[in-house]
């Protein structure tokens, strides 16, 4: 019961870099005006697009993908008019 309690309190690894949730609740409340901005449309009572299990694995990822992966990541997928055949 105290390892699930206190868990909220470990630091969460985002870009390969580790964060308190202290320092992470600073940041959220000093940018909270632009943090607001949603950028597309919200449809109101959507079913959430992915199943418990595939969230999971989601949050995994924080702690599994390297920044190599990551910067692979930035990447947008190339259209396929761009490829000669």
């Amino acid at each position: 019961m105290f390892a699930i309690k206190f868990r909220e309190f470990e630091p969460l690894t985002y870009n390969g870099e580790r964060y308190r949730p202290l320092n992470m609740a600073k940041e959220v409340a000093a940018n909270a005006e632009l943090l607001t901005i949603i950028p597309s449309n919200i449809v109101k009572n959507a079913a959430f697009p992915l199943e418990l299990d595939d969230l999971y694995k989601l949050y995994a990822t924080n702690e599994t993908i390297t920044s190599d992966d990551e910067g692979a990541l930035e990447f947008d997928i190339p259209s396929p008019a761009e490829f000669a055949f």
